[in-house]
């Protein structure tokens, strides 16, 4: 805002000067306060960005060097002038000028500290120009781009991960290999949950970093760029004997990501390899199951260059290509709850990605031309002709090439099978050479096909108390109307029940020998929201598998959780014993909605992550690559494609399952307290119930309309008074075999706090037990020791107990008295009684709730 006048994205577009899009940042900035950016990028309220203005903006900042250049220098212009106090008294536009003409960055006097707000503004525009370091093809030689740069090492050096972020704005743009790698395998696992304060760090900017590296790793592959050098990187840090079990695990995982999108890895570099990873094959699990998998990578790989990316493009396209495609191929069924932060923002970058399919005719040329283009030195296979074959040739010299692949992994002998088949392909080279040109149009590869298609159902909203309601979903390829979490998962059974007939076998079928498996489909769904979301989920799921347990006879539902929402529990267990999914799927959607322009901001991140544990200066410099600095590193991307790429990465490749244990929460309410009717309702849930001062202080904060205020903050609260309900109590125990017997006898009693726990969370006292074993823990707080505890004093020493229990009932003692409970982040008000115990579909079958994961969680 400038006076009365206010700029939209599309002024950028006429901006050909660095004053005009410093004024037009100034607009950006300055508009109802940085942090608080209208409501969102893609909406069209008022002051907001359109999806159409948010693509035109990045295209031209991606495409545009001299725009890029601007941009950033008014992003740290900002920087110096928060860091200095000047932006109190100075526009954006001020410290631009300052900085073009060589005027000075001076502390302001008794200069205020920086605020919660202002930090996270800050953390914006580091995330911003992070993705601009990486993705944007900026003018490195811009004066002003320079001098800005300057003038942040001259006043502000010392800040670690800014100062990282204008060394590579400086530096040459063919990034340090062993640098790449370095951050991308500082991941951990099996660290348990550590509460971070809020804002304590810049952990979202730092771990953005990373998680861009990433992807920036895999474009350098996919293109060959410093292919070489990333491989013998990685072997650097595969030998090291230093290397955490966090970092070994994410190295091992890298590798087989990244010989799926590379063609063509040296000979030599593959031993290399193989040689490593073999010293890892007798490892404990999961590491030595990894390490068994990625052996095997390569040995095909040694026998047919290319085989791992066959594999990849095959499963994506198999079904285009046999001439099979029908409506679920390729879906992912998706549940976003509107009500969560950002999710507005997810939903549109979803809806923006390519649904269109490519043709069959398509595929097998594009299939053709890369493994010509890659196994045979100097050859354009679209200059021999490919793109101007016939439908019948290009599908003759498919099925040509197919058959080698197999003729060459049948061959023992590594030498010989590579050799055979580099021979056949020439033979298949020569062929091409001689075919007659179409007449019809030209081929051109593909460039952008749908990998994944979304069917999209949008819950409306999660409230705190009441049932979820589901709105029109037509938003995809396939539109619905839904008005349940559970009508959604029904259809969805049905849908692949009735249109994948093919992949079936009925269980009465004659012909099914004994001895033969039910083929079983694999129906992913994706569950964007936090916690209450999930419980709907969970619910709906649960509640089928009881009452409708033949939509399941052949089908195999598997969840991925995109956590979006206010609270994310199991995200935070999911992301402490997997940093890859922490990193990528909870850290990098929650960092690249904030990167400028943007939507709203999201929640805080409090997963502790660990960054660079191993001395890198020890490699010295690592291995470069022989490319030059001038080249690409990798075509620019807008910041939602790569959320939504890392996402489809989560989707198709993520392969570890961990069936959390389903319980029951029973609620009983007697007539008295519901105006004479009784009521009697059972709950499924995967997380924990919660008694006590945080289910009064829930109550509390909606009965106030206090929003999201922290439930710490609303116990300070100066009309927030908890009263205990005296409880009985009984539970039966489980031992460490499983084997269960009766709790002891415990008196009527008042208490603080009431947990009981499946998946742990930060803080959380006692040893939870493991998520997918058949027990839970129930801590006990009594309400003296919860008094003392608040007024900083110690606890009783016999005031806080654990148990490992199978099930537990809890009842007012005082009929005319009633207690509050929390579900999963679900507020239950008023209840007299609750049972806990297992879900069951039949005598001795656990319900289990399956979440797919890149790490397994039992490490």
């Amino acid at each position: 805002v400038h006076g009365d006048t206010c700029l939209s994205f599309r002024d950028l577009m006429a901006a050909d000067s660095v004053s005009e899009v410093s004024f037009f940042t100034t607009a950006l900035l300055k508009a109802t306060t940085f942090e608080k950016q209208v409501d969102g990028v893609y909406s069209s309220a008022p002051g907001g960005v359109s999806a159409a203005d948010y693509k035109i903006f990045w295209e031209r900042v991606g495409t545009d060097p001299t725009a890029a250049s601007a941009y950033a220098t008014t992003l740290i212009a900002w920087l110096l002038g928060a860091y200095t106090g000047m932006d109190t008294r100075m526009s954006l536009k001020e410290l631009v000028d300052r900085i073009a003409t060589d005027g000075e960055f001076i502390d302001l006097p008794k200069k205020q500290e920086l605020t919660p707000e202002k930090k996270r503004v800050l953390e914006t525009i580091v995330n911003t120009l992070n993705f601009i370091s990486y993705f944007v093809d900026y003018d490195v030689n811009a004066p002003i781009f320079r001098k800005a740069i300057t003038r942040w090492f001259e006043y502000r050096n010392g800040r670690e991960l800014i100062d990282e972020v204008m060394r590579r704005f400086l530096g040459p743009r063919d990034d340090n290999p062993l640098m790449l790698v370095e951050q991308c395998s500082a991941v951990t696992c099996a660290q348990g949950l550590v509460p971070l304060a809020v804002g304590a760090s810049d952990v979202d900017a730092r771990e953005l970093g990373a998680a861009l590296a990433s992807s920036v790793l895999e474009g350098l592959m996919h293109s060959g760029l410093h292919r070489k050098a990333i491989c013998e990187n990685v072997l650097l840090f595969l030998k090291h004997p230093g290397i955490t079990p966090g970092r070994l695990l994410s190295l091992l995982y890298m590798i087989r990501q990244l010989l799926r999108v590379a063609y063509g890895v040296p000979q030599a570099t593959l031993l290399a390899l193989f040689t490593t990873a073999k010293s890892f094959f007798l490892w404990p699990l999961p590491y030595g199951s990894v390490a068994q998998a990625l052996l095997l990578d390569i040995v095909r790989e040694l026998r047919a260059p290319g085989a791992i990316w066959r594999d990849w493009f095959f499963d994506l396209y198999g079904a285009e290509l046999s001439g099979q495609l029908d409506g679920t191929h390729n879906v992912v069924h998706a549940l976003l709850n509107s009500s969560e932060p950002n999710v507005v923002l997810f939903r549109t970058m979803l809806e923006g990605r390519a649904t269109a399919q490519p043709t069959s005719w398509q595929l097998k040329y594009t299939f053709v031309r890369k493994v010509l283009n890659s196994m045979l030195e100097g050859v354009d296979a679209d200059a021999l002709g490919l793109a101007n074959c016939s439908e019948a040739d290009v599908t003759a010299l498919y099925d040509r090439v197919r058959a080698l692949l197999t003729e060459a992994e049948a061959i023992r002998d590594l030498a010989e099978a590579s050799a055979f088949y580099a021979t056949k392909l020439g033979e298949v080279r020569d062929t091409l050479a001689s075919l007659p040109a179409s007449s019809g149009a030209r081929l051109a590869p593909i460039r952008n096909a749908a990998t994944v298609r979304y069917d999209i159902a949008v819950l409306d909203d999660v409230p705190e108390t009441g049932c979820v309601r589901l709105m029109d979903a037509g938003m995809g390829p396939m539109e619905f109307v839904q008005s349940s979490p559970m009508q959604f998962l029904e259809r969805v059974l049905l849908m692949h029940r009735q249109e994948t007939p093919s992949v079936r076998v009925s269980v009465t079928d004659d012909s099914l020998h004994d001895d033969e498996v039910i083929p079983r489909e694999i129906v992913k769904v994706l569950v964007a929201g936090g916690d209450q979301t999930l419980l709907a989920v969970v619910a709906a799921y649960s509640a089928l598998r009881c009452l409708r347990p033949e939509l399941f006879a052949c089908i195999d539902m598997r969840f991925f959780v995109l956590p979006v929402g206010r609270e994310n529990n199991l995200a935070r267990f999911l992301g402490a014993y997997d940093g890859w999914y922490a990193r990528h799927q909870w850290l990098l959607p929650q960092a690249v909605a904030r990167v400028v322009p943007h939507i709203a901001e999201g929640d805080e991140v409090t997963v502790a992550l660990a960054g660079g544990d191993l001395d890198v200066t020890a490699f010295r410099g690592g291995v470069r690559g022989e490319e030059p600095a001038t080249r690409p590193l990798i075509p620019a991307k807008l910041p939602s494609d790569v959320f939504v790429d890392e996402l489809e990465r989560y989707l198709l490749n993520a392969p570890f399952v961990i069936p959390i244990q389903v319980y029951t929460c029973e609620i009983w309410v007697s007539p008295q307290s519901k105006g004479g009717e009784a009521i009697h309702r059972t709950i499924p849930f995967i997380q924990r119930v919660e008694i006590g001062i945080t289910a009064v202080a829930r109550a509390f904060r909606v009965s106030k309309k206090l929003g999201a205020m922290p439930l710490d903050d609303v116990q300070a609260h100066k009309q927030f008074k908890y009263a205990a309900v005296e409880l009985t109590m009984a539970f039966s125990e489980t031992s460490l075999l499983g084997l269960s017997h009766p709790g002891p006898a415990i008196p009527p009693k008042s208490y603080w706090s009431v947990v009981v726990s499946n998946v742990p969370q930060p803080g959380a006292k006692g040893t939870v037990p493991h998520c997918k074993q058949s027990a839970l823990e129930l801590y006990t707080m009594d309400y003296d020791s919860g008094k003392r505890l608040q007024k900083g004093k110690s606890a009783v020493s016999d005031g806080e107990r654990c148990h490992h229990i199978g099930t537990v009932e809890l009842q007012s003692k005082d009929a005319k008295k009633q207690f509050a409970i929390v579900v999963d982040g679900e507020l239950i008000e008023t209840v007299d009684k609750i049972k806990i115990s297992p879900c069951m579909v039949a005598e001795g079958e656990h319900v289990t709730f399956p979440i797919n994961t890149y790490f397994p969680a039992d490490l």
